[in-house]
């Protein structure tokens, strides 16, 4: 999972959004809601989404590993 303290405007990252696709999104933080606790991600097929920092992932491996626990 991302710190929201560590992340910045421009970085890349790997979401999981369950109700658009069942594979981790690949995609660009456009913008940062501290007091939600979400991110903005700007992804290449699904434009942009707010997404929970705790759906938020540095890696893919990360995300995958989050996701199956979740079933």
């Amino acid at each position: 999972m991302i710190n929201i303290e560590e992340c910045s405007k421009g970085d890349v990252c790997w979401v999981l959004l369950p109700l658009v696709q069942k594979a981790p999104m690949y995609g660009t933080i456009s913008d940062i809601y501290k007091l939600e606790n979400a991110i903005q991600v700007l992804t290449l097929n699904y434009g942009i989404r707010v997404v929970r920092i705790e759906d938020a992932f540095w890696s893919e491996i990360e995300a995958k590993k989050v996701k199956k626990k979740k079933k």
